[in-house]
């Protein structure tokens, strides 16, 4: 937001963080599309020219979680939108934050 941008969309599925998050930014978070939803099943209604996931992915174990977050990805990403995904490697850790990944 400092740098310009606008139509921000946060997804997590935790309410609790949506609402520190919005707690963290003030007044600054009515800007914000915020959404509390698991990403493994999540269905946006719009397309998205950035996608940044920070820490989701990984914990997606379930082969059909997998392919539905990547499918819900390719078809609501824009034409020349770009896809960040942020996850650890096939010899990383197998748990993060206690949880399986």
């Amino acid at each position: 937001m400092e740098l310009g941008y606008e139509d921000l969309t946060i997804l997590d599925i935790s309410e609790v963080a949506i609402m520190r998050a919005k707690a963290r930014l003030g007044k600054k978070a009515n800007k914000v599309k915020w959404i509390v939803a698991d990403a493994a099943n999540f269905n946006p209604s719009e397309v998205y020219d950035f996608w940044h996931d920070r820490a989701a992915f990984h914990f997606l174990t379930n082969e059909n979680d997998v392919e539905n977050y990547i499918n819900t990805a390719k078809s609501n990403l824009s034409e020349k939108g770009i896809l960040v995904i942020g996850t650890f490697s096939e010899n990383g850790p197998t748990k993060c934050s206690g949880i399986e990944i």
